[in-house]
């Protein structure tokens, strides 16, 4: 006899042995299925969309590009979206190539 089990996001009776197992409790294959990219965090872990923050790519571009390695660093360490945590990168990396573009264009 197969165990069956709630899912904690739709109530739906489940196999345990078919859903996934996450902070919130098991998740049926169909919620599973239902998730996007954006339902999952950096790790993988399915996130609720109310928690869930994409950030803002233009101001960590900026603050990547202005702030160089400080506020590269400082944008990985508190920010919560992975949008802005991609603009720092994309940020830091431009001032990078730029900085080193003009040095060696002034040699």
């Amino acid at each position: 006899m197969t165990e069956m089990a709630n899912c904690a996001r739709c109530g739906a009776s489940t196999p345990a042995s078919r859903g996934t197992y996450t902070e919130e409790g098991l998740i049926c294959q169909g919620c599973t299925d239902a998730a996007t990219e954006k339902d999952l965090d950096a790790t993988g872990k399915l996130v609720d969309a109310e928690d869930y923050v994409p950030g803002s790519l233009p101001l960590g571009f900026l603050a990547g590009f202005f702030g160089g390695c400080i506020g590269y660093l400082l944008v990985h360490q508190f920010a919560k979206g992975e949008d802005t945590k991609k603009g720092a990168k994309y940020g830091f990396w431009t001032g990078v190539v730029i900085g080193i573009t003009m040095r060696a264009l002034s040699a």
